[in-house]
């Protein structure tokens, strides 16, 4: 007896149906990077147009499906551009861990096979070792100045998107195609690397608004304090695309870390503080309103990843505040 088949609608679980959901339900949501000073808004549909602009740009330059991005940025707006671009249009995002060193760095980019790298400018000293040692990757696609670096592969980000076209026809990668990669971070020899799916990657931003999980929701702000190359994030870029109204970046030197003053400078730049996600290496969700620090005076529950926060928000390696529920990232 043949087996008898569902009538219900067959969604295909990856970045492009999220990708796709946020575009097209919370056009009017915000992401905002965060300069030390104050915040620069862009819409969801902004993004949204940018990362089809980047995909097309990508495509002009050669790219073709399963092809490896790396990208060697901070977090930013242009980053969650490459996180909604690239798995959507069937190529694979590979997030380079900048604080490696540049042996490892090399070793995961060639390791990765990745073609293309998107990098952020501020990081070029930082990248420069690298270069000699990473022959394969023939774009360096360079966001704000891309004079920074003194390299023949280099492509103007700014000007490769301003270049191409607003729209983009999606495809829908399989579900078991690789959508990104992340190394760890190489404590026993070289990093080790993993292969994340489309639908792992949509599954796992979807159970991350589950109630008992970090409870995602359209009324949340968040504030992105872990590494957008560290985990994917935790998933946030994702889970924060489908069902937020905004969203703001944590843009950090290399050299400093979420402390309470950062936090705090942030937080008062944000308009809209009250019921945020505070996302952290640290720190990565808090509702409740018991806090000496006025970063978290505004929230509701506290998610911790890899330790646990004094009463000022900074990160202590032993006890356990009170009234906390922590999560290990």
């Amino acid at each position: 007896m043949t087996a008898m088949l569902s009538t219900m609608m067959n969604t295909p679980l990856g970045v492009t149906t999220l990708h796709r959901f946020g575009a097209r339900h919370f056009v009017s949501s915000r992401v905002g990077d965060y300069d030390g000073e104050r915040i620069h808004w862009r819409r969801y549909d902004e993004i949204d147009a940018d990362s089809a602009r980047l995909a097309n740009g990508l495509r002009g330059l050669g790219l073709s499906e399963g092809d490896r991005v790396g990208t060697f940025m901070w977090n930013s707006s242009r980053h969650l551009e490459a996180y909604l671009a690239v798995p959507s249009m069937g190529a694979v995002l590979h997030t380079v861990n900048c604080r490696l060193s540049p042996e490892h760095m090399a070793y995961i980019i060639n390791h990765a096979g990745d073609r293309f790298l998107i990098v952020d400018s501020r990081l070029a000293s930082v990248l420069l070792p690298v270069l000699p040692l990473i022959s394969k990757v023939e774009y360096l696609i360079v966001t704000g100045d891309a004079a920074s670096l003194d390299d023949p592969r280099v492509v103007a980000y700014d000007a490769l998107v301003a270049d191409s076209p607003a729209d983009y026809p999606w495809p829908e990668p399989t579900e078991n195609a690789a959508a990104g990669i992340c190394y760890t971070s190489g404590t026993t020899g070289n990093p080790k690397g993993v292969a994340y799916s489309q639908r792992t990657t949509y599954l796992h931003a979807l159970a991350s608004r589950a109630v008992d999980s970090f409870a995602v929701q359209e009324r949340d702000v968040i504030l992105m304090l872990p590494s957008m190359f560290h985990a994917n994030a935790w998933g946030f870029p994702y889970s924060g695309w489908m069902d937020v109204r905004r969203r703001y970046g944590h843009a950090r030197p290399l050299s400093s870390r979420a402390t309470p003053a950062n936090n705090d400078r942030a937080d008062s730049a944000n308009p809209d503080g009250n019921g945020a996600h505070t996302a952290g290496r640290f720190v990565a969700r808090r509702r409740t309103k018991a806090s000496r620090s006025s970063v978290f005076s505004r929230n509701r529950i506290r998610w911790i990843g890899g330790a646990v926060l004094d009463d000022r928000g900074g990160a202590r390696p032993l006890g356990r505040p009170s009234g906390s529920r922590l999560g290990n990232d």
